[in-house]
């Protein structure tokens, strides 16, 4: 990479908030799990990008009301709460609530490279332990597209380094694949490898609950931090 490095992290799925015009479409009971939001992004977005003075952009509502997390053409851009909006309703959904945030995202970026900058875009999520009643044993995953080099080489780098420094089961390109339809993935049609690299960082919910946060909070996320800023390639 060349220049200056800009750090930018995204939580896509940061709330689990519901506009009041939408709010009789999705049950209260779904807003407070998984599906609602990703449980504890938030938190660790905000903290990341302090930590790494990075540009932090955070999804205001549920993705039950339109996933930020996918392109507009993906089947599941809408959930089933919103699926069956009449078409005048879903354009209102991506006009007032996925464009801008794209937009803000991809404006950031592009001003950030034409200055000559280099951008490190790193995406925040969680997954539920548990799904479709097979267990996630796995810790953290770290997902990026394997054709481009620069975001293997700090993809690679940061999984060896988090599982020297810690006992987290750290994955690549798991528990989704890197290349998944995504937001890393519509940017990476828009910039080089020269220019950005796209990571989406999972972490296991587990590590959220009351007994396991303390450690979490206070061990593995400074080596974490720590790490993902070690792990910039030159």
């Amino acid at each position: 990479m060349v220049g200056k490095i800009s750090w930018v992290v995204t939580c896509e799925h940061a709330s689990n908030a519901v506009p009041p015009k939408y709010e009789h479409l999705i049950p209260e009971s779904c807003l407070s799990t998984h599906r609602g939001f990703d449980i504890g992004a938030e938190k660790y977005a905000q903290v990341l990008a302090k930590e790494i003075s990075g540009k932090v952009f955070l999804g205001l509502y549920t993705r039950l009301l339109v996933d930020l997390n996918r392109s507009e053409t993906n089947p599941h851009l809408y959930s089933e709460y919103t699926q069956t909006l009449p078409i005048s309703e879903k354009k209102k959904l991506l006009k007032l609530y996925y464009k801008p945030f794209r937009k803000r995202v991809f404006d950031y970026i592009a001003r950030e490279i034409k200055a000559g900058n280099s951008v490190i875009h790193l995406s925040c999520h969680s997954f539920t332990p548990e799904l479709h009643g097979k267990v996630r044993e796995m810790d953290v995953g770290i997902l990026y597209d394997p054709h481009r080099s620069k975001e293997k080489a700090f993809a690679e780098k940061s999984k060896t380094e988090l599982q020297k420094a810690t006992s987290l089961a750290v994955r690549l390109n798991a528990p989704y694949r890197g290349t998944s339809d995504g937001h890393t993935t519509s940017l990476r049609l828009s910039f080089s490898q020269q220019q950005y690299i796209g990571i989406e960082i999972e972490i296991n919910q587990r590590l959220f609950t009351k007994q396991v946060y303390p450690l979490w909070e206070n061990v593995w996320f400074p080596l974490l931090v720590k790490i993902l800023r070690q792990s910039t390639c030159p």
